[in-house]
């Protein structure tokens, strides 16, 4: 048994997850999470980070409602996914399952609501910039499954941000 730091499981995260391919980020999150809070090494603060995740996804997956049917809808996705049994129980596992959650969430409300403003010509948001690309890290770092949602959304979401770009004529990126 040798003590691993959070840089040594991301840079050698195929040799310690062998063949299951798994990503690394849970684990370096988890990590990170017991060396930065001197948290003690015990079920509940193994699980606490991606329990997290999971609470976070039941927001996210509200905003991706409300964007995409109203306000009625996103408070009844958010209830769904909070007394939906599956996620209660991928949440308290401390895997990659409730990160993969909350990058969909945030995915899926970005493009919602990117799509729902593709005629308007102003700027977007620091909050939808920083919703896509937590959306897509999450996506691309939790698992391979995450992959095709960000392999569909990402090249829609850069259609939209260039169709307004062209609309408006201002640059897709202004830094103030």
């Amino acid at each position: 048994h040798r003590p691993l730091s959070a840089g040594m499981i991301w840079s050698q995260w195929m040799e310690l997850t062998g063949r299951s391919g798994q990503f690394p980020f849970a684990i370096v999150l988890t990590k990170a999470c017991l060396v930065t809070l001197h948290l003690p090494v015990n079920d509940f603060t193994l699980r606490l980070p991606m329990a997290l995740f999971g609470i976070a996804a039941i927001p996210a997956a509200a905003l991706a409602g409300s964007a995409l049917a109203g306000r009625r809808f996103g408070l009844f996705v958010g209830l769904l996914l909070a007394v939906n049994p599956f996620h209660i129980q991928l949440s308290r596992e401390g895997y990659f399952y409730a990160p993969l959650c909350l990058g969909s969430g945030l995915l899926l409300w970005s493009v919602t609501w990117l799509y729902r403003r593709r005629k308007l010509a102003a700027r977007l948001p620091v909050s939808w910039f920083l919703a896509t690309a937590g959306g897509l890290f999450l996506l691309l770092f939790s698992h391979f499954s995450g992959w095709w949602l960000a392999c569909f959304g990402a090249p829609f979401l850069l259609g939209l941000a260039l169709w307004r770009r062209r609309k408006s004529g201002s640059p897709l990126v202004e830094i103030v």
